[in-house]
């Protein structure tokens, strides 16, 4: 059976949710193993034209919530800036490269997930004098739309810790990106794609607040997360499959529009959106069940 084409936005921002696992679901990802699979995150979001917008590291595997720049929104001179940064080159080596290509290379979602995963497993591989692949199948990637399903994805990955049993609330949780922002660490996080509504439809999800409740940049509640019956809601306690293999996830009208812009990678004879079960409002590529 012939593996589906990514869908990657070209010319213009898009978002997506990225999940890799490793090489036979083996539990290779320790604390150490995630503080430096976290730094080599942060250090190629930098190298990159790509946003992090939210993190999920887990034992066996990773999930990203991420933001790509259009390359037609990318100039030289940030170019040449962020690449003599990564490689600790001369500004005027670098203005000697084809910076047509590497404006193609740092918007591209795979290169940076690539860059990544690649850099993770050579540092896992000489500390533990290994040999082989450490990454199993390919990454999988859902394309979202801002606002909803934005925060809906987000809400998400926050509560996979949850979902397994590791804790029973997200913030708990040392390695995702909630547990950094409420610890004022979340400096190389982003709210882009998501205004105010959002970031407190976010919180909701994560801890069923009320719409009344006030917010700060960080995304919390007057200053800080009460203890009052905040328990994640039930549905994200169990694998939601829209979320890792629903392609791209949205609005009717954005996966609709999906089916024009990909259609040379589309095989399906039907052109729906299916609604995304118990998220009003989300609609997903593929027709998929609740949970898994």
């Amino acid at each position: 059976m012939a593996r589906t084409r990514r869908m990657k936005v070209s010319g213009e921002e898009a978002y997506y949710h990225v999940v890799s696992r490793t090489v036979g679901g083996e539990f290779y990802l320790g604390d150490v193993e995630k503080e430096r699979l976290l730094q080599v995150i942060r250090s190629y979001g930098r190298l990159y034209f790509v946003e992090i917008l939210g993190f999920c590291l887990m034992s066996n595997h990773f999930h990203l919530v991420v933001k790509t720049r259009s390359c037609v929104d990318v100039t030289d001179a940030e170019i040449v800036e962020r690449v003599s940064f990564h490689y600790g080159l001369d500004p005027e080596v670098v203005r000697g490269k084809d910076l047509a290509a590497l404006r193609q290379k740092l918007c591209d979602l795979s290169e940076f997930v690539r860059a990544v995963k690649l850099d993770f497993s050579r540092w896992y591989n000489r500390k533990n004098r290994r040999r082989g692949y450490f990454w199993g199948d390919r990454f999988k990637s859902v394309l979202l739309e801002g606002g909803v399903a934005l925060a809906q994805c987000l809400a998400y990955i926050e509560l996979n810790p949850v979902r397994t049993g590791i804790v029973d609330r997200p913030e708990a949780y040392r390695w995702n990106s909630l547990s950094f922002r409420l610890a004022g660490q979340g400096d190389f996080l982003s709210w882009n794609g998501m205004d105010m509504g959002d970031v407190r439809r976010y919180c909701a999800m994560v801890y069923q607040v009320g719409k009344g409740g006030r917010l700060d940049s960080t995304g919390r509640e007057q200053g800080r997360i009460r203890g009052d019956a905040r328990e994640p809601v039930s549905l994200w306690r169990h694998k939601v499959r829209f979320f890792t293999d629903g392609l791209v996830l949205g609005s009717k009208a954005f996966v609709l529009d999906a089916y024009e812009r990909f259609s040379g990678c589309i095989h399906k004879k039907e052109r729906r959106a299916h609604r995304a079960a118990g998220v009003e409002g989300v609609f997903s590529l593929r027709r998929l069940t609740a949970a898994a």
